[in-house]
């Protein structure tokens, strides 16, 4: 997962992340933590794409996923507060995670079946499973709604302080059920606390913000220490090396003295700059930015206006329905990305469009319709032009045409009938 050349901002004027650059390592547990106000819940929005940044983009595997229920079926989320609704039990919630993987018509119910049993038995809710959420304690709440994230089956586990407003002991217990996940399922989370300690004995990786901008990246051994506690918190510290981890204790002000902290001019000049990660990336493109309002209305107009006369066409075929539909895709995508997702998802594009688009494959029908109409348009010059030059070319297109469609394209059977 990664976020490249990443700026946003909340009122067009500050940047609360500004050029900002990130590699998450997939199989590991990612903690990102920083003082308030650091930026941290920000770049988990913009990982979960429910924040829209200016400039950069996003990308999993290398790719960006604009279709959401393609990214759902990557990232799943768990917030440190979640809502639902009222007379919902434990195991309708944790069901909720299957619906990514429904598609219309067609819902493996065993498998889902499957799903929802692991989750809850990973979780350790099979006893409570038929609960109303509500009834529960904050620590029983929030296993539910990581159970949801596991029933969901991502890759990825993205968590927002999943320990906030919990006690002690259900801080330890969640925070040691995301550990075993990631041991024993090999699922990669990422999650912001802002108890430093709890990062240090958790995390694989630790990223430490300041001003949205990352000043530490690395292991807890290797960016935890007083100088960084120091730049990150401005506080003075002692550290206690564990087993388990480091103990950051911090120090009242008139005990500061006793520990020799600073902060180099290095560490000064790296807050002006961009955070640049040691290990090579993979060149990806940025987004291209979207075009005017007035553009995108255009694009929304005829799109529609080609929809319109392509499904005409799927009944009479005498017009063209592929080209037109072709058209009404490119237009959505130049108007919006959520409708061109959506439009890809429809059974008019699947059945009459898809199959061209990955396989350069078609129905009978519709190569007969091409070929008829794109033969009745050439007629006209054919019939009204006295060049003979011009009478042998449009003989040729037409001669072309109908060897291309017919025999460089291959011919599938009829998909089932639209809804």
């Amino acid at each position: 997962m990664q976020v490249k050349d990443i700026t946003l901002s909340y009122d067009n004027q500050q940047n609360i992340l500004e050029n900002f650059n990130l590699t998450l390592q997939k199989g590991k547990v990612t903690i990102i933590v920083g003082a308030n106000g650091c930026g941290k819940s920000t770049l988990l929005q913009v990982l979960l794409q429910r924040l829209k940044p200016t400039t950069g983009a996003m990308y999993i595997d290398g790719e960006q996923l604009h279709d959401q229920k393609a990214f759902a079926k990557k990232v799943s989320a768990v917030y440190q507060q979640n809502s639902t609704i009222d007379q919902m039990t434990v195991e309708d919630l944790v069901a909720f995670g299957r619906i990514p993987h429904h598609e219309f018509m067609n819902r493996d119910v065993t498998k889902d079946k499957e799903k929802i049993e692991w989750a809850l038995t990973e979780t350790k809710l099979l006893d409570i499973r038929h609960k109303d959420i509500l009834s529960l304690s904050g620590g029983q709440r929030q296993r539910v709604f990581i159970a949801l994230a596991l029933c969901q089956d991502t890759e990825w586990i993205l968590l927002d302080e999943p320990t906030t407003y919990l006690d002690m002991y259900y801080q330890i217990e969640v925070l040691e059920l995301l550990k075993k996940i990631n041991h024993e399922q090999n699922k990669s989370i990422v999650m912001v606390l802002h108890d430093i300690n709890q990062a240090s004995s958790y995390g694989d990786e630790i990223v430490m913000l300041k001003k949205g901008k990352i000043c530490y990246k690395g292991s807890p051994s290797e960016v935890i220490n007083q100088t960084s506690i120091k730049h990150i918190y401005d506080i003075s510290s002692d550290i206690i090396d564990m087993p388990y981890g480091k103990i950051i204790v911090p120090l009242p002000e008139a005990q500061a003295g006793m520990i020799q902290t600073i902060v180099t001019e290095q560490e000064e000049v790296l807050m002006s700059q961009p955070f640049v990660e040691t290990e090579t990336l993979e060149e990806v493109k940025n987004t291209p930015k979207a075009p005017p309002l007035f553009m995108r209305i255009f694009y929304f107009t005829v799109g529609t206006i080609s929809l319109g006369i392509g499904i005409i066409g799927i009944f009479l075929p005498v017009l063209p329905t592929v080209p037109l539909l072709l058209l009404t895709s490119l237009c959505y995508a130049k108007a919006s990305k959520r409708l061109h997702d959506y439009f890809v998802q429809t059974n008019i594009y699947k059945n009459h469009l898809e199959s061209f688009v990955e396989n350069r494959a078609m129905t009978l029908k519709t190569k007969l319709s091409l070929v008829g109409f794109a033969s009745f348009m050439l007629m006209f010059p054919l019939f009204h032009v006295d060049i003979v030059a011009v009478k042998v070319f449009i003989l040729f297109l037409m001669a072309f045409k109908y060897y291309y469609f017919m025999f460089r394209i291959e011919t599938i059977k009829e998909q089932p009938k639209l809804d």
